[in-house]
């Protein structure tokens, strides 16, 4: 696992297509804004796995 420090208003850039802002911090959250392609399908992690029982 990468873990990166990054402060408000900077990116993170994956392959050279798909680009992660980091929005804003508030508490112990981050908000992301993330641009790619419509080609690329993104999805929350929480919304595409089944809950575990």
């Amino acid at each position: 696992m990468l873990v990166l420090t990054r402060h408000v208003g900077e990116t993170i850039r994956i392959n050279h297509n798909v680009t992660v802002r980091i929005m804003a911090a508030i508490g112990d959250k981050a908000v992301l804004g993330i641009a790619a392609p419509k080609a690329i399908r993104l999805r929350k992690w929480e919304v595409s796995t089944p809950p575990r029982t």
